[in-house]
Parts: structure tokens; sequence; C-alpha cells
């Protein structure tokens, strides 16, 4: 069931409107039979891959609290992540697996050949199984007790609108939550119901225009020129950032609905100043994760191996940390998607954050040297852009349907692009006609009427997250005059009634 559709729409007002009539004691039991609906309602077979592991992270939690941090806890620990990642191994990568090992093979037996399993992926596996482990480590770790009502903790699992694509809230913030059945509050239903307007807007007006432009030339790489390649990588850029915040925005929306409280999980992150300032910003309740269940304990256990502050002349925080964050970024690009892409798209990542932590020194040598701190605005804007091309660059692996297809746009995204690019501002500049942005929207493969409707959407995103950097744009947005609040409502809601692209596609993230 997705959110933009109109049986979610029927769902989740019946749901809504049993949840706050039922009595406090029963809340919990109607959002967990409301979420196990949501979850199945298209292929009820689904419900065993999320309720098994469930139940049984359930059971070795309540082991591990009687074992505590001896060996017999620490063993039920390994034992729960093993049963909460079984799934996730076996319906995500047997295949990358095999197909791998067989290839290698096939070096040394030519006659070797994989036959794909094709197994069924269940939706939102790599989102539960990430909550599971969290919950289980944390519970290891005495962060909080072993939840003993099982009812309490499948709902923590399954709650439906973080259950798809996130966010990966923490055990010890959402449980809590789901034990106090709060009224109905008229406010609270608005406040809700502005973040998912805001989500709506970004998802069908933008992510989806943009999805027509993104899958013609990624389609097919080979068959496109350079300025298409370019457009479409940046265009990438931008849908998956709409896409995927706009899930986290209407799924914040609905909870908040129901009255818990929204966790957020994006931050304006193209106007990030470096890449790890990047990771600070960028669907931050996974990155969080990362850093606290991979990249920290590695980085300590490297560091514990080092006898004194330094090792060959380099201190020790950075013999952790090198290792630490290229390996935590290799295993994020392979939760993203079982390909050798996506590995590509995480070595990336964790290739710009070695860099910037060893480039430290040398970089701010130079920004005093420059006197470029005397420009903040100038400086901060390189910076930004900077970043941004970084982000860009690496997402071609991310999109791309294969490494192959990655290395043809990289080697041939600007073959032709300077002449075409030197073309249109030629005309602009020398000539009064609309040329220029006629070539323009014919390479996008978008009329000027959807070409406009677009530029007009992601110049209002790049305000509302430029403010949003200042404070929480729709708290602010409550000190504003009445007629403001409510001409800006209005807009909001007309633009997704009259300017929806034409074809709306589930969310990217859906198939992670």
């Amino acid at each position: 069931m997705i959110f933009t559709s109109f049986e979610f729409l029927v769902f989740f007002v019946v749901l809504a409107a049993a949840y706050f009539l039922s009595p406090a004691r029963l809340g919990w039991l109607v959002l967990l039979v409301g979420s196990f609906l949501f979850y199945g309602w298209h292929n009820p077979s689904l419900l065993p891959f999320l309720l098994l592991p469930a139940l049984a992270t359930y059971f070795l939690a309540l082991q591990i609290t009687r074992g505590g941090p001896a060996p017999p806890g620490k063993r039920f620990l390994i034992l729960g992540i093993g049963f909460a990642s079984l799934g996730l191994v076996i319906f995500k990568y047997a295949d990358f697996i095999g197909f791998s090992l067989f290839r290698l093979g096939s070096l040394f037996v030519k006659s070797l050949h994989y036959e794909p399993l094709n197994l069924l992926l269940p939706i939102g596996i790599s989102f539960y199984t990430f909550r599971m482990i969290s919950y289980l480590v944390d519970v290891y770790r005495g962060k909080l007790p072993a939840e003993k009502h099982a009812g309490y903790f499948l709902l923590y699992v399954s709650f439906f609108p973080q259950l798809l694509a996130g966010p990966i809230e923490r055990a010890v913030q959402l449980l809590p939550e789901l034990k106090k059945k709060a009224p109905f509050d008229l406010q609270r239903v608005c406040d809700g119901g502005k973040l998912i307007a805001w989500g709506l807007l970004k998802k069908l007006v933008i992510a989806d225009r943009l999805a027509v432009v993104v899958d013609a030339v990624y389609g097919n790489v080979r068959a496109q020129s350079g300025p298409m390649l370019l457009i479409a990588t940046l265009s990438f850029a931008i849908q998956i950032y709409c896409d995927f915040s706009a899930y986290s925005d209407m799924a914040n929306g609905l909870s908040h609905m129901l009255g818990f409280k929204p966790i957020e999980n994006f931050r304006a992150p193209y106007l990030s100043t470096s890449i790890s300032d990047f990771w600070t910003r960028w669907h931050i309740t996974f990155s969080s994760w990362l850093r606290d269940y991979l990249f920290l304990p590695i980085t300590y256990a490297v560091m514990r191996r080092i006898k004194g502050e330094r090792f060959l002349g380099v201190q020790a925080a950075t013999w952790g940390y090198l290792p630490g964050v290229l390996f935590t970024m290799l295993l994020a690009g392979l939760w993203h998607g079982a390909s050798w892409a996506m590995v590509a798209w995480g070595f990336w990542h964790g290739l710009f954050l070695m860099a910037s932590h060893l480039s430290r020194g040398v970089r701010k040598r130079i920004v005093r040297l420059s006197g470029i701190r005397r420009a903040p605005i100038l400086h901060r804007g390189i910076r930004v852009i900077s970043t941004f091309i970084l982000v860009s660059f690496a997402w071609i692996f991310f999109r791309a349907n294969t490494l192959s297809d990655a290395f043809y746009v990289i080697s041939h995204i600007f073959r032709g692009t300077f002449s075409f690019a030197g073309k249109v501002a030629g005309r602009w500049v020398f000539s009064t006609d609309a040329n220029p942005l006629v070539d323009f929207h014919k390479i996008m493969k978008l009329e000027p009427y959807q070409f406009f409707v677009l530029a007009v959407a992601v110049l209002i995103l790049m305000a509302v997250d430029r403010q949003s950097e200042r404070g929480d744009f729709w708290v602010r947005l409550k000190t504003k005059p009445v007629w403001v609040r409510f001409l800006l409502y209005y807009l909001l809601v007309m633009g997704i009634f009259l300017f929806s692209a034409l074809k709306s596609g589930p969310f990217i993230y859906f198939k992670f």
C-alpha cells in the first residue's frame, strides 16, 4: 500500500478513527493490526518474513537481559543478530553472492554458469532488520531493558508509517511512546497534514516528473549524448532527495497525527559544506545507525590494538578512523543494493571521507593563506558546490543499472557538454529569442510547461531548505501572520492538485 494511493487514504482514515475511539489499553492493538494489514495488503505471504524474525528477536532479547554482558548474553546477542539478518542475507544477497562466486570460479573453470534464484525480496526488509539489530544491541549494552510485552515489541518493529522506508527509529525512543495513547488533537492533525502535503509536493511534482528524464537516460546510457548524461545525473540527485525525503515527511506527518513525535531524517543535505557534513544531514537515522553500530565499534577495536597514542608516526585515532569509515561505507553501499555498483557507491563515499580526514591540515592552511575567510559567503558557496559535485558523482554508481554503465557515464558525461553549454550561453547573451530554453527542455525531454513547473518547484524546494537551516521551517511559519500562512498552505495544496506528474511510481527506497 503506497502513501500516495487512494486506498491508503481510506485505510488511514479508518485506522485513525478506530485508534482514537478505542480504549487506551487497546490502542496498541489497533495500531498493530493496522500495521499488519498495511504490510500484507497486496501480498499476505510477506507477513511471516516480518513476524518470524521479530518473534525470534523478542525472545532472544529476553535471554540477553538474563545473561547480561557476560558470555551467555553475548552468545544470545550474536544468535539474535543472526536470526534478524537471516532473511535479509537469503532474499537480498543470495543471487549476488552466488553470481560473484561463480564469476570468480569461471576464471579457473570456463564452463561455470550461475542460474539466479530470483527470490522474492520482502519489501522493507532492510529497514525492519536494522530496527531489530539496534534493539538487540541496545538491550545488550543496557540502554533499555528487553520489552516483556510481545505486542508492544511487534508494533515497534512493524509500525506502519516507518515500516517500508524508515526513518529507522530506535526502540529506546519509540517504545515508550507506543505505550502512551495520545488523545485526538486537531492542531496536531493539522501539523501532520502540513508535513504530508509538503512530502506529496516533493514526490508528485518534482521527483515523479524528474523520473521521466532519469529513467529514459539511465535505461540506455549508451544511446545518450554527454549533455543528456549530465542533466540526468544532476536530475537524479534532486529526484532521490525529493523522493526519499518525501517518504520521511509523510511518515512523520502520519505518526504525528496519531500522537507520536516526528523524527528528523533530512536536514537540507545539499547545503552541506563537506561529505562528513552531508552524512549528518542525509538519511540521519540511517547514518547515525551506521555510526553507533558499525563505525564506532570498528574504530575503537582498531585503536585498542595500538599501544600508545601513535603508530608509525600516525595518531591512533587516524588508524582507527580510516578502516572504520571505509568498511562502514562499503557495507552502507551493500545495504542499499546487492550489486557491485552499490558497493562502488559506498566505496566512493568512504574514499571521500578518508581524503577529507587526511587533508584537514592542508585545507586549513590553504584557507588561511588564500584569505578566503574574509569572504565567508564565497567560501561557503565553494564548499557547498564542491560537496554537491562529489555527491552527484557518487550517485552515478547508485543509479546505474550496472558497474559497466556507471563507468560509461563517467567516461562520456562531458563529451559535447561544454560545446552545448557554450552554444546555449551564447544564444542567451547575444539573442533575445527563446531558443536556449527550447534547446534545454528538448534535451530534458519535457514540454515547456512541464519544464517550467519543475523549475519553479525546485526553486521553492531550495528556498524552504535554506530557511530550514535557521530552524524548523514549519514551526517558524507559525509566527507569521495568519493570511501569510493560509496563503502558503493554499498554494501548497493547489500545487499538488494542479501540477502533479501524470504518472506516479513507487518510492525509490521501497526496493531496499
